[in-house]
């Protein structure tokens, strides 16, 4: 009797056992599904702002672009304001914010400026159709807390794609001069 006692329990055990296993697999399935369902939610929200903050012409903060401008600043034109006192570029943006004065060859400073400009950044920059460059802006603007104004833009070729650019700053009181440039590839 004992022995029907004890497969009757044995059953019972086995069937208790099965009964958990399947349940404990059930519990590891369910776990697995919702790590799944979260890191599936996360890759979403990153895909989603990964795709909101990119545009069709992406810009980025050069320091070779920061660099080529400080020193462009310096490159010393043929404007002649006094006898043998040229100014530079980031001298004569200043003296062509400032109004139409004249150099001593009797050009105005911001022709000169246009001028010394374009050589400047046409010699270090090589814009073609073969060229891995395919373009460039410059933009020089006045800017202090109640004015704002362009004094001079130069734009060549093609800036539709990826731009690397960077900002220069210079006192002009009682504001600043912001000469960006921006180079396109």
């Amino acid at each position: 009797m004992k022995t029907n006692k004890m497969k009757g329990k044995g059953k019972m055990i086995n069937k208790i056992r099965k009964s958990m296993a399947g349940k404990k697999a059930q519990e590891e399935m369910f776990g697995f599904v919702l790590i799944m369902v979260f890191v599936a939610v996360i890759f979403l929200v990153f895909l989603g702002i990964f795709l909101r903050t990119r545009t069709g012409a992406e810009e980025k903060e050069s320091i070779d672009v920061y660099h080529f401008l400080e020193g462009m600043m310096k490159v010393t034109t043929e404007c002649e304001i006094n006898p043998k006192n040229y100014l530079n570029i980031g001298d004569l943006i200043g003296e062509c914010y400032s109004g139409m004065r004249e150099c001593m060859n009797g050009k105005k400073t911001c022709e000169i400026l246009n001028e010394s400009l374009s050589s400047v950044i046409n010699s270090a920059w090589k814009i073609s159709g073969e060229s891995y460059i395919k373009g460039y802006a410059f933009n020089a603007a006045y800017n202090s807390t109640n004015n704002f104004e362009e004094i001079i833009n130069i734009t060549k070729g093609d800036c539709s794609a990826n731009i690397v650019g960077a900002e220069y700053l210079f006192s002009e009181h009682p504001g600043v001069i912001v000469s960006s440039l921006k180079i396109c590839y």
